[in-house]
């Protein structure tokens, strides 16, 4: 399955999906210790966008394997290079999008897809960053508004060591619409929009940090160095 016209509605996991998605949570189960907080934030039907940070490539997979139902990603085109894994990400409805530049086809097939039910996987940072401050590059925003859809914003706590936990927690819902409304409709609509969005995982990062510390390897190197000084 693949984002594009003729797309199903979303009634229910496709064979290949719940088979993908069964051996991530295999996976991730047998490797680490993955924890969820928030899980009653999450919409079980109907289109959404889900927005965390992202700071390794499992963060897709294990988003997947969390969300109680069949959803889609965009993944950077020159994934698709490779058949193996263009086969696996086709499988679970990834949309290859063009990084750099305009790319209408890719967000008409997130707009489908979000109407037809599927929740979308959208990375505001648009790259992967060992924090949760990077700049949002807007396209959360600018699907949710156009496909008329909330966002689900979130963080991932993850320093993928074997064994060590992966804490992934949800906040509630955001209205975009109601949001812009309520904001005004000024020509910088979207970017407050993003900013918000934006802001809303720095927060729910920031309290992951303060509940259950930092484990990743560069905030570990990061303490030594301030505690040597």
């Amino acid at each position: 399955m693949s984002g594009g016209a003729g797309l199903r509605p979303n009634t229910g996991f496709t064979p290949g999906y719940f088979a993908l998605r069964a051996i991530g949570r295999a996976f991730f189960r047998a490797l680490y210790r993955v924890r969820v907080e928030g899980a009653e934030h999450i919409p079980t039907s109907g289109g959404y966008i889900v927005s965390l940070n992202h700071t390794h490539a499992f963060d897709p997979p294990l988003v997947g394997t969390i969300v109680p139902v069949q959803m889609m990603y965009m993944a950077k085109r020159e994934l698709f290079r490779t058949a193996p894994l263009a086969a696996v990400l086709r499988g679970v409805g990834a949309i290859p999008i063009t990084r750099g530049e305009p790319d209408r086809q890719a967000m008409k097939s997130c707009i489908e897809a979000l109407r037809a039910g599927y929740p979308l996987s959208v990375f505001p940072e648009g790259t992967r960053r060992l924090d949760a401050r990077g700049r949002p590059r807007g396209g959360a925003g600018f699907l949710a508004l156009h496909a008329g859809v909330p966002v689900l914003p979130g963080a991932i706590l993850a320093p993928y060591r074997v064994g060590r936990p992966l804490w992934v927690r949800f906040g509630p819902p955001i209205d975009c619409a109601a949001l812009v409304e309520r904001d005004g409709s000024g020509h910088d609509r979207l970017e407050r929009l993003s900013a918000y969005i934006m802001r809303e995982i720095e927060r729910i990062h920031a309290e992951l940090v303060r509940d259950h510390g930092d484990d990743r390897p560069a905030s570990r190197t990061a303490r030594r160095v301030e505690g040597a000084r």
